[in-house]
């Protein structure tokens, strides 16, 4: 094993100086590996494929903005716009019906 990110990993590409590069197909994270193992965030991710949006009040009175993405459905805080919360697709255990862009 050459490295362990916190994130999925799809695809890898190794440039003319051998140096290896990732990415995340569930999170659209950029990494650089380096040798030791550790890495580098190239890219800090974000939404992949966004494709819903709907606004519903919260019992504490805020409102929560809920972003359905192809792996992903994400709470955002009306007001800050920090991310509250998220649930991701397991496509390997979901069927088409349960991904949140569906």
């Amino acid at each position: 094993m050459l490295a362990t990110v916190p994130f999925s990993m799809d695809n890898l590409a190794i440039d003319s100086y051998d140096q290896i590069y990732v990415s995340s197909d569930k999170d659209g994270y950029i990494a650089k590996i380096l040798p030791r193992g550790n890495y580098i965030l190239l890219s800090p991710g974000g939404m992949i494929l966004p494709s819903g949006v709907a606004v519903l009040p919260r019992p504490d009175g805020g409102e929560s903005v809920y972003v359905g993405d192809i792996w992903s459905l994400r709470e955002f805080d009306g007001r800050t716009g920090k991310m509250r919360s998220v649930e991701n697709s397991n496509l390997a255990a979901t069927v088409l019906s349960t991904w949140p862009w569906a």
